[in-house]
């Protein structure tokens, strides 16, 4: 959880440029403690194009991990990222 909740707040420092930081702590928390807030926020951070290339498929990943643990907000943005992939 600490590794999520450092990532947000270097996602809000608009002192720098973070994004590459910010990816890789949601990557620890999300595939180190399967964390579905940091599956979420990767799902953003790709679906954007944030710290990345914007890659639908990798968003659509981290979404489906998120949504399985029934976050509303997860099953909400995978719907919308398959819609736009054209699923």
């Amino acid at each position: 959880m600490a590794q999520n909740n450092l990532a947000g707040l270097y996602a809000r420092d608009n002192t720098q440029n973070n994004d590459e930081k910010v990816l890789q702590l949601f990557h620890q928390s999300a595939e180190g403690r399967n964390d579905a807030a940091a599956h979420f926020n990767l799902g953003m951070m790709y679906e954007n194009g944030y710290g990345t290339n914007v890659d639908l498929k990798k968003a659509e990943y981290h979404f489906s991990k998120a949504a399985a643990t029934g976050n509303k907000r997860a099953i909400e943005a995978l719907e919308n990222v398959r819609r736009r992939m054209g699923k």
